[in-house]
């Protein structure tokens, strides 16, 4: 009979120790072949810490199939894998193939009922042990973020090490300190200060690659950096093919001035405003050196205008991007030191005398956004919860095959209706957008009728150019420009006409 030998160890560590070592594996499945007069072919040897090993399964299972392998040889059952429905969904694609199955310290035989009874009980004490090393690993590294100390790893950068605690890095934390200055207090966004670090030549952490937008804004965002130990705000969990997922946590555990913080509290609450209200447009938009940028638009097509330079003593001009770039359109330019002293005069104008159906529109609008997000918010909470239900329910499913309410089919279509509400959920979760909520209210009309007044004076005390874009993105919706003509679409008009 063609046999081959499965060795696993856990780590690289246990490769050259006595009892887990490989060679002591394959001399143990060697002469259990030898004792049947079975024909080994092979050992497979491989090393897996933990997570899933369906890859190598399969390529066992492939290998079978390609070289007619008649029995799978393991030294002992936890080798072969420490989840019990991988090892029993396993077992059954051997079954399928006509593969027998053998462990020798377990002297587990599936040719005989015998041999199937031991397996599963064998198999359940794996999952169980698998599942309670976790347990503990998991309190453990909650306890010690209770206590302040970091978890391990890497240290976040502008920190280092002090025992299990974090304090200042003496070269990296002046230039986190910088990063919040740019960000928060002259309006600089993230592409434009990563390019000020890489001209200066300062160095990331690991010292081998150049700053990037992604990694400011993932290191302004980091409560560390406000004295704040975070863990657990990402979880992670495998399907059975082996590929892992990750999902952000609504409520990770935020330990309170856990170290040294890099920046005061205010400059951090400060930068994390500034982050979820740039987090609707581009980071070109919130970089650019241009009053407007994301608002303008071309009156003849619609698409959005981009800004061009050319030549030397040129002032920039407002053109149609759909013509620029693929020659549709028409020829549509304008000036923009034009275009933004007629929006700002006659924003400044509308501001200073509007009339009571202008402020009444503009707060209903407002009120309406608020609560198109406050309804976002709720469904994306609403469908997260659900995702967690749906990974008790994968757990429930593999009780019931465990304990032999549902048949290996039955919980294959389980797994199959769970796996699509899943993958539904997701795609909404992917594509949720703000759905309209017309919800007014006279009392919060009157508050936000106060907020328009205050509008022209927070313009004009506005430090950044940034505070002030972002100013009129709360009542300007879109400006289209036909030639020399400036239509400016207020939010929550109906029409619009150009300026005065």
């Amino acid at each position: 009979m063609r046999a081959l030998g499965v060795a696993r160890v856990s780590t690289q560590e246990q490769a050259t120790g006595d009892r887990f070592s490989i060679p002591h594996q394959r001399q143990r499945i060697t002469d259990y072949c030898v004792q049947r007069n079975w024909d080994l072919i092979d050992v497979v040897e491989y090393v897996q810490s933990g997570g899933s090993n369906y890859r190598e399964l399969q390529e066992i299972l492939q290998r079978v199939e390609r070289e007619h392998i008649r029995v799978v040889v393991v030294n002992e059952l936890d080798r072969l894998a420490r989840d019990m429905v991988s090892t029993l969904l396993f077992l059954e694609d051997l079954q399928r193939v006509g593969c027998r199955f053998a462990g020798v310290a377990d002297d587990l035989d599936l040719t005989t009922p015998d041999g199937e009874l031991k397996m599963m009980i064998l198999s359940v004490f794996a999952h169980y042990f698998r599942k309670q090393l976790a347990r503990k690993v998991k309190g453990g590294l909650e306890e010690r973020a209770r206590q302040g100390k970091h978890h391990g790893g890497r240290p976040p950068y502008g920190f280092r090490f002090a025992g299990d605690k974090l304090e200042p890095h003496p070269d990296q934390a002046p230039v986190v300190r910088q990063i919040y200055a740019w960000y928060v207090h002259e309006g600089i966004g993230g592409r434009e200060i990563a390019k000020r670090l890489n001209q200066q030549e300062i160095p990331t952490q690991t010292g081998t690659s150049q700053w990037g937008a992604p990694e400011i804004l993932r290191l302004l965002r980091r409560p560390a950096n406000a004295g704040d130990l975070q863990h657990g705000a990402l979880e992670f969990f495998k399907e059975r093919t082996g590929v892992t997922h990750k999902r952000h946590r609504d409520e990770p555990l935020i330990v309170p001035d856990a170290h040294p913080a890099l920046v005061d509290r205010a400059t951090w609450e400060a930068a994390q405003r500034i982050l979820q209200a740039r987090g609707q447009h581009s980071g070109r938009q919130a970089d650019s050196p241009y009053l407007l940028s994301g608002l303008v638009y071309c009156g003849y097509c619609g698409k959005p205008m981009t800004v061009i330079k050319g030549g030397r003593g040129r002032k920039p001009r407002y053109t149609c991007r759909a013509y620029h770039m693929q020659g549709l359109c028409q020829p549509n330019t304008v000036a923009v030191d034009a275009v933004e002293t007629a929006v700002v005069e006659d924003w400044l104008t509308r501001m200073a005398h509007p009339t009571a159906a202008e402020v009444q529109a503009w707060a209903e609008w407002k009120i309406a956004q608020e609560h198109n997000q406050r309804d976002t918010r709720r469904e994306h909470q609403r469908l997260t919860r659900r995702l967690d239900d749906i990974q008790t329910m994968r757990t429930r499913a593999e009780d019931a095959l465990l304990q032999g309410a549902f048949t290996i089919p039955q919980y294959k279509e389980a797994l199959a209706r769970i796996d699509h509400e899943e993958a539904r959920i997701t795609a909404r979760l992917a594509e949720l957008t703000t759905t309209e909520s017309p919800v007014t209210s006279t009392e919060e009309a009157q508050r936000l009728a106060a907020e328009l007044a205050a509008a022209p004076t927070a313009f004009q005390h506005a430090a950044t150019l940034h505070e002030r874009r972002e100013l009129l993105k709360q009542y300007i919706h879109r400006i289209e420009l036909v030639k020399d003509e400036i239509i400016i679409r207020y939010a929550g008009d109906t029409a619009a006409a150009p300026p005065t």
